[in-house]
């Protein structure tokens, strides 16, 4: 079984008489998120009704996996890889699953509310996370806040509390600490909108969270400065891991046709909205990895700079899943480039590739380019 093949493959872990579905790309794994673990034995103790509940903890259904089966449950996933596992954990249960940004659900329509902040992707982040919760609930709701006090919990709940104007820690474990925040009125609502800022000589915006938002990552900057985008021109070009589309609009501009996968939906609609703006064609996918391609789709080059992070380990599941759906979808002779970190062996994972080719390479980055036999 090759790397995309594993990378596809569903795992389950047994919760007490409930079954998960888990899989690589979902966040914490390979581990259930310890904040869901949490929430749901809270959620389980309280005995206020719940009335009509939004999951958007971004932990695959773990949280709302104890809930009773009746629960008016709508569970939100921006990432398409843990929306692929809450569709096969919550198969035949009547759940509204859907793949939106977590402030994209009904305003003032729930009840309750759980989330679990990207504490990793930066403090607007966050703030957009608990806004969220904030937008959805009706007055007199209730979110149920989970974060770890060493990623800035205490200072995130000072904003939730301004927020929302009122707050109280109900749980800590290990590190983690559940607040929970009652909605008083709808005076604080605000829509979610996204930053714009120049990146490689191009007005571009991006999300709250989408990878390297509001800046040029160093990493694409080497990639973009050191590869000939004119020689693209009149080929089918893959983005693998688009982020907010910056290496696919470069292709498109040099005139490649260009589509781009991610498994960030506000990525794939970064993506989408920047192309709209710089009046290129690039067809996005909210993808994980190649799962979301139209089938038998087929490339002249595949370019990424692939995510290797699983909170602060480095992994490589997804960056060897990202290569060997790059060698699916190559024709015969076509080429991957993709830049790395230095001190990443991408090397081994190119070892079915012919004429593998360090074209570039700085102090931080090398740039690594192969031919599919």
């Amino acid at each position: 079984m090759n790397s995309v093949s594993s990378y596809h493959q569903f795992e389950t872990r047994q919760l007490q008489t409930q079954t998960l579905t888990l899989k690589p790309g979902v966040r914490a794994y390979p581990d259930v998120h310890p904040a869901a673990s949490l929430l749901a034995q809270y959620a389980q103790k309280t005995s206020r009704p719940l009335g009509r509940v939004l999951d958007i903890s971004a932990t695959a259904g773990a949280v709302s996996l104890f809930l009773p089966s009746n629960t008016n449950l709508t569970i939100i996933e921006p990432s398409r890889a843990a929306l692929r596992c809450a569709e096969q954990t919550f198969a035949g249960r009547d759940v509204t699953l859907a793949a939106a940004a977590p402030w994209e659900s009904d305003v003032a329509a729930f009840d309750t509310v759980f989330t679990v902040p990207y504490t990793d992707r930066g403090t607007l982040r966050v703030q957009a996370d608990i806004q969220a919760a904030y937008n959805a609930l009706k007055p007199g709701g209730q979110a149920y806040i989970a974060m770890d006090k060493d990623q800035g919990a205490k200072r995130y709940e000072s904003y939730a509390k301004k927020l929302f104007g009122d707050l109280t820690v109900v749980a800590k474990h290990q590190g983690w600490r559940i607040a929970r925040a009652t909605k008083k009125d709808t005076t604080n609502t605000n829509a979610i909108t996204p930053s714009e800022f120049v990146a490689a000589e191009l007005n571009v915006t991006a999300y709250p969270g989408v990878f390297a938002a509001g800046k040029l990552d160093p990493g694409t900057g080497f990639l973009l400065a050191n590869v000939p985008f004119d020689k693209l021109a009149g080929k089918r070009v893959l983005d693998v891991g688009c982020g907010y589309g910056l290496i696919a609009i470069k292709a498109a501009l040099a005139g490649a046709k260009v589509t781009a996968v991610d498994d960030d939906y506000l990525a794939v609609k970064s993506t989408h909205e920047n192309a709209a703006h710089l009046n290129v064609s690039v067809q996005a996918f909210h993808s994980d990895v190649d799962s979301d391609l139209i089938p038998d789709a087929q490339f002249d080059a595949v370019m990424m700079n692939p995510p290797f992070h699983v909170a602060k380990q480095v992994r490589l599941e997804v960056p060897a899943a990202f290569i060997h759906a790059a060698q699916r979808v190559l024709k015969p002779g076509g080429d991957i480039t993709l830049v790395a970190n230095k001190a990443l062996a991408y090397e081994r994972l190119l070892q079915d590739w012919k004429n593998v080719t360090e074209i570039a390479n700085n102090n931080r980055f090398k740039i690594l380019r192969a031919y599919k036999a």
